[in-house]
């Protein structure tokens, strides 16, 4: 659905005078996964002007039309202006308005990063703009407090799309396991040594292990699914495909499972999206203990394991143990609505509303 405030960017170039005092700008891919966190949080925002670009299912016709995009907002300089806070997701952007509020959902910890936001500050903080920091935990809000001096650094953390209801009727006559990620790529593919979307551990460990300790065990595979991947999956009789989905039917998907599965090792020291729409879908989770999927220990909402061979044994444990499996469900039911995108936009207007960050 709609936010009424978010209009396309013609529309509000050929706007006169708006009646409201904040603005975030937006490109709408329609061929990549682009603000899985950022475009549903605003669109449950209501104090801001929303302007977006859409763009078509042409290849390569993102790239060109973000370019254009990019290029329309600086020459809209004087029209942002008149705007008493922005909204940005980019430290490079710099606007002379009262209030300036700088999203960072995934912190790089670099050098590069560290001198833009120095300079991002530096910039503001000369024409004596307030300044705003939101992160999504408190690892990386201790890490910009110590960088930055003049820049208020709250946390809001990730969130899920909701559905109308958590259907887990499946539970009782079979156990799946899900994975969901944008891309499961995995050695020769070309994301198959990211951090993020490489899928070695789940394929070379996880699927293999649990299919020889018990094959009634099924494995649902979300997103877009690698050339070599694929191929390594297809001697498993119980892993099944789903293609790349929207945000909605991703959580309809999950919710239809028994647990989510975060397979990775490398520790990004961030928040994951990925853990939270699992929180959505009412799943228990199993995952690698990181900083990255605290909240999996802190709430008890799953089980976060040191070794492959422990991740495999809780896997087990879940499937044989319902009531565990249910006791964790019912406590994913009651921090959920924490997380829900509407609540999360409730907390960061609130905070942006305040007299002084």
């Amino acid at each position: 659905m709609k936010n009424s405030n978010e209009i396309s960017f013609l529309r509000w170039w050929l706007l006169k005078n708006d009646y409201l005092h904040e603005i975030t700008f937006f490109f709408i891919s329609k061929r990549n996964g682009s603000n899985k966190r950022f475009y549903p949080l605003y669109k449950e925002y209501n104090g801001v002007r929303i302007v977006y670009l859409s763009s078509l299912n042409i290849k390569y016709f993102d790239l060109i039309l973000l370019k254009i995009f990019k290029i329309l907002i600086y020459i809209s300089k004087q029209k942002i202006q008149k705007y008493k806070t922005f909204h940005s997701f980019n430290p490079q952007e710099k606007f002379k308005v009262e209030k300036i509020v700088l999203h960072i959902d995934d912190p790089e910890y670099s050098n590069s990063e560290r001198i833009k936001l120095e300079n991002w500050e530096s910039y503001y903080t000369k024409i004596r703009s307030q300044l705003l920091l939101i992160c999504t935990n408190s690892l990386s809000k201790k890490y910009y407090e110590k960088l930055l001096h003049n820049t208020a650094v709250h946390v809001v953390e990730q969130g899920f799309h909701k559905i109308n209801q958590v259907d887990n009727s499946r539970l009782s006559t079979k156990f799946i396991c899900a994975y969901s990620s944008a891309y499961i790529h995995y050695n020769k593919d070309k994301h198959g040594q990211h951090s993020t979307w490489g899928a070695s551990v789940l394929i070379d460990e996880v699927i293999p292990g649990v299919y020889d300790a018990n094959k009634s065990i099924d494995f649902i595979i979300i997103g877009s699914v690698g050339k070599n991947a694929r191929k390594a999956l297809k001697r498993y009789r119980n892993v099944y495909f789903s293609g790349q989905v929207g945000a909605e039917r991703n959580i309809e998907l999950l919710s239809q499972c028994s647990i989510g599965l975060y397979t990775r090792k490398f520790d990004h020291n961030r928040s994951v999206l990925k853990i939270f729409t699992y929180i959505g879908a009412g799943l228990p989770i199993v995952t690698f203990d990181l900083n990255d999927t605290d909240i999996v220990k802190s709430q008890d909402i799953g089980y976060s394991v040191k070794t492959t061979e422990e991740f495999i044994e809780k896997i087990l444990l879940l499937h044989s143990s319902p009531q565990q499996l249910n006791m964790f469900r019912e406590r994913i039911i009651q921090i959920r609505p924490e997380y829900t995108w509407e609540n999360l936009a409730i907390k960061l207007e609130e905070i942006v509303n305040t007299k002084t960050f």
